[in-house]
C-alpha cells in the first residue's frame, strides 16, 4: 500500500499504523513528497519498528499522483491500496477490499465508504458519475452532480482518499497522470479504467475515516490547484476552445474570491 506525505508526519504515522494493524497487509510504502520539514526522518523513526514499513524520499513535490507513482515503483504486492495521509482504515477493511476485488475480474478499482472525522457521516462527493464536458464549465459540478446516486455500488468515479487496484492494472494504465498536481487525478484514473472495459466499484462494508484538507497552506492555494486540474481534465476529455476559456475565467474568479 502507498501513502503520500507532505508535511503531515503525525497524521501520516496514524494512517500507516492503522493499515499495519491489519494482518492482510504485507508492506506499506510511505512517500515523503520533499516536505523539507524533517518529515522523512520523523516517519522513519515512528515506523521503524515494523519491517513491513518503508519510507521513500522524493527529490521533488510533484503532487499526489507523482508521489503515488513513486511509491508503487517500490511495491512488490499484487494488490495496491492507496490511502490519503489524513485518513485511517477501520479494522478489517483492507482484507474485505482485497478479497472483493480479487473475486471480481470485472472490477478495476474498488473503494471503501469514506466517512468524516466524526466517524459516522459519509463524506459528500466521494463518488459519482464522471462530469460531462459542459459540466466542467461549472465550478460546483461536484456538488450539483457528483454526489450520491442509485448506482452507488458501481459509480463512474471514486475518490482517491482510498482505493484498491491490482498493481498490474495500475502499471498497465501508466499510473496517475502527473499532469495533475492535485485533484482530478482520481477521476482521470477511473475514466481510463472504464475505457479499458473494467468497472469502478464501492464496498460500503469497508470504511476509512477522513480528516480532509490537512496540508493546504491557504484556501486560495487549494482553489488554484483545483481549477488548474479542472482545466487539465477538460483538455484531456476534448473540451472545445470556448469551454476552456470559460473554465479559465470561472477558475480565476473563484481563486480571486478565495483570496479575499
Amino acid at each position: 500500500m502507498v501513502i503520500v506525505n507532505y508535511r503531515t508526519a503525525e497524521l501520516t504515522t496514524a494512517a500507516a499504523r492503522s493499515v499495519l494493524a491489519e494482518d492482510d497487509v504485507g508492506e506499506v510504502v510511505v512517500v515523503d513528497n520533499a516536505s523539507g520539514d524533517g518529515s522523512a526522518a520523523t516517519l522513519r523513526e515512528a515506523l521503524g519498528d515494523d519491517p513491513r514499513a518503508r519510507v521513500v524520499g522524493s527529490p521533488r513535490n510533484g503532487g499526489f499522483g507523482a508521489g503515488v507513482n513513486l511509491g508503487v515503483a517500490a511495491c512488490a504486492a499484487p494488490f495496491l491500496f492507496i490511502l490519503n495521509s489524513d485518513a485511517t482504515v477501520r479494522p478489517g477493511s483492507v482484507g474485505r477490499l482485497v478479497t472483493a476485488l480479487a473475486a471480481d475480474g470485472s472490477l478495476g478499482i474498488l473503494a471503501p465508504e469514506v466517512v468524516l472525522a466524526d466517524g459516522v457521516t459519509p463524506q459528500p462527493q466521494a463518488f459519482g458519475r464522471l462530469p460531462r464536458r459542459w459540466e466542467l464549465v461549472v465550478p460546483g459540478w461536484r456538488t450539483a452532480h457528483g454526489g450520491r446516486r442509485a448506482d452507488a455500488l458501481r459509480p463512474e468515479w471514486v475518490s482517491g482518499v482510498a482505493m484498491v487496484l491490482r498493481t498490474a492494472d495500475f502499471l498497465a494504465l501508466g499510473g496517475f497522470d502527473e499532469a495533475f498536481e492535485m485533484y482530478f487525478e482520481d477521476l482521470d484514473l477511473c475514466r481510463r479504467v472504464m475505457a479499458r472495459g473494467q468497472a469502478v466499484g464501492r464496498l460500503p462494508a469497508a470504511q476509512v475515516v477522513h480528516g480532509g484538507g490537512q496540508s493546504w497552506r491557504s484556501a486560495r492555494d487549494q482553489k488554484r490547484r483545483y481549477h488548474e486540474s479542472r482545466l487539465t481534465y477538460a483538455r484531456k476529455v476534448g473540451a472545445r476552445p470556448v469551454e476552456l476559456r470559460l473554465i479559465r475565467a470561472t477558475g480565476r474568479l473563484r481563486v480571486a474570491l478565495a483570496a479575499r
